[in-house]
């Protein structure tokens, strides 16, 4: 679930938004009508990486730390709208 909240809602309360987080939920902060960040889940990283990007290698084939970097950019640029 993702939740759309300014930052005054956020700093109002504060560990109701943590625990949402905590349980999955993505917040999406605004401030002054501009979008200024995200607060995400913490997980394996290239677990996101490998389900965004359909790259899945053999077994015994490793990604490279450039490949992981490059998939992570785009999936960011895409999702939160970042320039290139």
């Amino acid at each position: 679930m993702t939740k759309v909240i300014t930052v005054e809602e956020l700093r109002g309360d504060l560990d109701k938004y943590l625990q949402m987080v905590d349980n999955g939920s993505e917040i999406i902060l605004f401030n002054g009508g501009h979008k200024v960040g995200s607060i995400i889940p913490r997980g394996d990283p290239h677990d996101a990486v490998r389900a965004l990007t359909g790259i899945f290698k053999s077994e015994g084939e490793n990604y490279s730390d450039s490949d992981l970097e490059k998939a992570k950019d785009e999936y960011f640029r895409e999702k939160y709208g970042l320039p290139e």
